[in-house]
């Protein structure tokens, strides 16, 4: 009973704000959990700043939040499109089945070790973590790491006390299955001009793909596969998306679900907003809601090696070693190289054949569905892989064969997730790119998304959209 009333209090933390972005009941409760969570990991933060309860900062977060919602919910808003019950169900029920892992006893080292035991500690009150966070006997359990999946325990077990750990397994399930539901919704938007049976696999077959090289950790209280598709699906949308910046709200919130998750995520969040940037260079006004999120993260890694967070991968490092050449730091190079491409090694190949065979006979088929460049994804997983590749180097607090066995399968969750959009992407276009393409029911008109237009280009696309229809009914008529 305990994991099922937690799972209702998550949706319900978040879903007055979830449906002031969406203005759909379902779609809100697929995003509400993530909601949630950031409005505990602003508590969490609120708590260690001022050592004070996390009780109290939890109902200060979300009476900020009812307040921010009875405020904006009075301005009329159009509904996002691709958001209907049968969409919402598409996306929702085919996860249902490898959720059900959830059901296995909660035992996993990492989920334990670090996840809920900084909930646990969080729990204690600011005083308390902060001395824990500092310890140099927790430096094995990260508390560096951001705290987003173990503020939403710390959360739950405030309200249901006894540290249970049934409840933290199904939380943390509850907030992957919701960012990788968001991810399917990402999917379904950037391909919505194809039929909509097809849009609708295209989405469920890229969140499907959450379970491929680490199934266990969906399920079994890790962070990764949460953060991965927070990652992947702000990239469907700001890097492919027709009209990236007219509704930034909901990448926006995936970008910060993601750098408030964990610290590998930094990098491809920095990534995306400075693609983003960079794909929007002739409107960049339009850009800046995509980099509060990578000052979030920044900000985080800041605030807590200021209360003395440490781990044992960051208190070693080689990168002075890297940088004059240390014997000791490029030995790591090909071990590294080698289980990195070992992971992947298949989807990427057949990921890079497809993207060939599409540039060459598909590339109009895609520029007609309004499907972006395949460039941005795969620029994106190559700056992420690099990454990678600098933290194991760089890590010589640990030793390597050790760090590279327990690890590599999830940190490459959002190359094959990458890989995977951009072949479903190309896939899309060869099925539908040769018809016309079909308009969703559910889909705003054109003055409706013109509302989120600067001034002169608004009133031009509503003139453009009037005139549209005024001609469709003079064609009827006659």
């Amino acid at each position: 009973m305990k994991p099922l009333i937690a799972t209702v209090l998550l949706v319900a933390g978040g879903f007055p704000f979830a449906f002031l972005l969406t203005r759909r009941w379902l779609l809100a409760g697929l995003l509400a959990p993530l909601v949630a969570a950031v409005t505990a990991s602003l508590a969490v933060i609120g708590m260690l700043v001022t050592e004070g309860s996390l009780r109290v900062w939890l109902v200060a977060a979300l009476a900020a939040q009812w307040v921010l919602v009875a405020w904006r919910l009075r301005r009329p808003r159009s509904p996002l499109p691709y958001g209907t019950w049968a969409d919402v169900l598409c996306y929702v029920l085919p996860l249902g089945l490898p959720a059900l892992m959830v059901l296995a006893p909660p035992v996993q080292w990492d989920a334990h070790s670090i996840w809920w035991t900084h909930a646990a500690y969080f729990v204690q009150g600011g005083e308390f973590a902060r001395q824990d966070m500092s310890a140099f006997a927790y430096h094995f359990s990260h508390p560096d790491y951001p705290p987003l999946t173990s503020a939403a325990v710390a959360g739950a077990w405030t309200v249901l006390p006894g540290f249970n750990f049934g409840v933290a397994q199904v939380v943390s399930t509850v907030l992957n299955l919701s960012a990788i539901g968001t991810l399917a919704y990402a999917v379904r938007s950037v391909t919505g001009r194809a039929p909509v049976a097809l849009s609708r696999l295209a989405a469920v077959a890229v969140a499907l793909a959450a379970w491929g090289t680490a199934p266990y950790a969906v399920a079994g209280g890790y962070s990764d596969q949460l953060w991965a598709a927070a990652v992947v699906g702000a990239a469907a949308l700001l890097l492919l998306g027709d009209r990236p910046m007219a509704r930034p709200a909901i990448p926006v919130l995936l970008l910060t679900v993601a750098a408030l998750s964990k610290n590998e995520a930094l990098a491809p969040v920095l990534a995306v907003a400075l693609l983003v940037t960079l794909r929007e260079r002739r409107n960049l006004r339009s850009v800046w809601p995509v980099w509060p999120p990578v000052l979030a993260g920044a900000g985080w890694m800041l605030f807590a090696r200021a209360l003395g967070a440490n781990s044992d991968i960051t208190t070693h490092t080689g990168v002075s070693g890297l940088l004059t050449g240390g014997k000791g730091v490029y030995d790591r190079f090909p071990p590294t190289l080698n289980s990195l491409w070992s992971a992947v090694d298949i989807l990427i190949l057949t990921a890079a054949a497809v993207a060939l065979l599409g540039w060459a006979a598909l590339r109009r088929r895609r520029e007609a569905l309004g499907i972006g460049s395949d460039l941005w994804l795969w620029s994106l997983a190559v700056i992420y892989a690099v990454s990678l590749v600098f933290v194991y180097v760089t890590s010589t607090g640990v030793g390597l064969a050790w760090y590279l066995m327990t690890s590599i399968d999830r940190v490459t969750v959002p190359i094959e997730m990458l890989a995977s959009l951009s072949a479903v992407c190309w896939a899309v276009s060869a099925v539908a790119g040769g018809r016309d393409p079909d308009v969703g029911r559910d889909q705003p008109v054109d003055a409706d998304l013109a509302s989120d237009l600067p001034g002169p280009r608004r009133r031009l696309t509503v003139k453009i959209s009037s005139a549209k229809r005024s001609r469709s009914t003079s064609v009827a008529r006659s």
